[in-house]
């Protein structure tokens, strides 16, 4: 790989992979919590079902 020797584009790249992974983070925690909520018991989907 070419080593970046200009600083902004260096700090410029730095801060858009923050920005991608911190978004990432958010909709990984938001479909995470859809799933909690989602979520039914086995029990109660056999009784659901039966």
């Amino acid at each position: 790989m070419e080593e970046i020797k200009d600083d902004s584009t260096s700090l410029f790249i730095h801060s858009q992979l923050h920005s991608v992974i911190a978004s990432q983070r958010v909709t990984i925690e938001s479909l995470r919590d859809s799933l909690i909520r989602a979520h039914v018991p086995r029990n109660e989907y056999d009784a659901l079902v039966s």
